[in-house]
C-alpha cells in the first residue's frame, strides 16, 4: 500500500482527533495521505478533490452520507472504499472506533475482502446522474403525484398516485425505502427496488425487478413538476409533457471494504435491534 485518501464530516465529533491518528499510523508506515478540503483546512493541511487519485484506498469518516458523499466524489473508480462509523445507525461505515487499529493493521497486510455494489444511473435531458442507494422523484411542491412507469425492456407500465417513487438498489434498500416500507434485499441480489411513497392505493405495494430492467418514469399530472434526488440530493427537475427520466443499472460498480467475515443478516440483526 502506497496511498490513501481521506474524506471527513467536519461536524462530527472528535473528528479531528480521530483523523489525526489516521495520519500518524499511515505516515509511520510511510504511506501517503491525501485529505479532502474540508478536513484539510481545519488541519491547516492542504485538501484535494479526491477525483482520479492514484490511491490504493479510500477511506470515509463519518456517517453513511460521508460515505456516499466520497463516492459521489470519485465514481467511478474501482479502488476499494472503507468507510469508519463516526454517526449513529452505518450500514455502509461498518466500522467502529474501537477497531479502527485492527481494521488497518489488515488494510496494511491486504488481509481484508471486498464486495462489488450495484449503482444505479439515471439519464435525463443527456444528463447523467449515479446512485448507490436510490433515486427520487417526487412532487415538488410535496404533494400527491400521478406518476407513469415503464420497464421498456419488458413491455409493462403502470400508474403510481403518490407522494413519489424510490427507485433503490439492494444496497439501499436499508434506506429510505425501507423507511417507506420496502423490503430488505440482500446485496447480493441482482435486482432493483420500486417503492411508492404514500401511495393512494392500498394495491400499489413495492416491487423488485430484474437488475437489466431500464426503468421509464414521467409525469401524467396535469401542470406538475417533480424533483429529482439522488442520494440525498437534488438533481435536477421536468414538467409533465416535457421530459423523463430513464433508470437502469449502472455498468460500473463501487467495491466495498469488508474487513470483518460478518454475515449481512449479522449486521441486519445488530444495526436494526432485531433480537
Amino acid at each position: 500500500m502506497k496511498s490513501v485518501f481521506i474524506m471527513a464530516n467536519v461536524n462530527k465529533p472528535k473528528v479531528i482527533k480521530i483523523t489525526t491518528k489516521l495520519i500518524k499510523w499511515f505516515k509511520r508506515r510511510k504511506i501517503k495521505v491525501y485529505l479532502d478540503k474540508n478536513i484539510a483546512g481545519l488541519l491547516n493541511k492542504k485538501g484535494v478533490s479526491g477525483k482520479n487519485l492514484n490511491v490504493n484506498v479510500y477511506i470515509a469518516l463519518g456517517g453513511d452520507g460521508t460515505f456516499l458523499n466520497l463516492v459521489r466524489t470519485v465514481y467511478p473508480t474501482f479502488v476499494p472504499i472503507l468507510g469508519i462509523n463516526l454517526g449513529s445507525l452505518g450500514f455502509l461505515t461498518e466500522v467502529r472506533v474501537e477497531n479502527i487499529d485492527e481494521v488497518l493493521e489488515n488494510l496494511f497486510k491486504g488481509n481484508y475482502n471486498t464486495e462489488e455494489r450495484m449503482v444505479l444511473e439515471g439519464t435525463i435531458n443527456n444528463k447523467k446522474i449515479v446512485a448507490l442507494n436510490e433515486i427520487v422523484v417526487s412532487s415538488t411542491k410535496g404533494r400527491l403525484i400521478k406518476l407513469g412507469m415503464q420497464i421498456l425492456n419488458y413491455d409493462y407500465e403502470t400508474t403510481y398516485n403518490a407522494d413519489g417513487l424510490i427507485i433503490s438498489t439492494p444496497t439501499g434498500s436499508t434506506a429510505y425505502s425501507l423507511s417507506a416500507g420496502g423490503p430488505i434485499v440482500n446485496p447480493k441480489v441482482e435486482g432493483i427496488i420500486i417503492t411508492p411513497i404514500c401511495p393512494h392505493t392500498l394495491t400499489n405495494r413495492p416491487v423488485v425487478v430484474s437488475h437489466d430492467s431500464n426503468i421509464k418514469i414521467f409525469i401524467k399530472s396535469k401542470g406538475e413538476k417533480a424533483k429529482i434526488i439522488a442520494d440525498g440530493k437534488q438533481k435536477g427537475c421536468f414538467l409533465k409533457g416535457d421530459n423523463f427520466i430513464i433508470i437502469k443499472k449502472s455498468d460500473y460498480p463501487v467495491r466495498l471494504v469488508i474487513p470483518f467475515k460478518n454475515s449481512y443478516y449479522k449486521i441486519l440483526k445488530e444495526k436494526l435491534h432485531w433480537g
